[in-house]
């Protein structure tokens, strides 16, 4: 629970709060997260579709533990949401996800119950069959090194 709420720079009681709402509209990938007292500590558990048992944060790959971080930041901005206008960016974490996974993430982050905006920072380009699970997105690119940077949004 503590490394949870670290990686996202929030505090304990938050990640507590944010579970039950994961678990409320359950359209993501991650399934019955939970937290478990072991040891005197709170370890974050998740179901995922590819493991028969729940696993815990720390113990999932770094895409599972990529799974989580997501599912955690989008009950939070769809909490936000409810009280005033929310960006959820997304950037680092998603980089840890095959394209599959990204592509059927970002069709998730379309669906017009979530009233925020996305921003999802990626080095991918939607193609072939992925690419209507893209429709609505935009896509820039940016283009140069940190001092020389353009803008670009041609299509690909």
């Amino acid at each position: 629970l503590e490394k949870v709420a670290s990686i996202l720079g929030l505090d304990s009681q938050t990640i507590r709060n944010l579970v039950p709402l994961v678990n409320r509209h359950g359209e993501g990938s991650v399934k019955n997260l939970r937290l478990e007292e072991e040891d005197g500590t709170w370890q974050l558990y998740a179901e995922y579709p590819f493991q028969k048992e729940a696993i815990t944060f720390s113990g999932g790959s770094d895409g599972a533990q990529a799974m989580i971080l997501l599912e955690l930041c989008v009950a939070m901005a769809r909490f936000s949401s409810e009280f005033m206008p929310t960006i959820l960016l997304l950037d680092g974490c998603v980089s840890l996800l095959d394209y599959e996974y990204i592509s059927r993430y970002a069709e998730f982050l379309a669906s017009p119950e979530h009233h925020f905006q996305s921003i999802m920072m990626q080095v991918l380009k939607p193609a072939g069959k992925h690419a209507r699970r893209w429709a609505g997105w935009e896509f820039v690119r940016l283009i140069g090194t940190q001092r020389n940077v353009t803008i670009d949004q041609s299509p690909f």
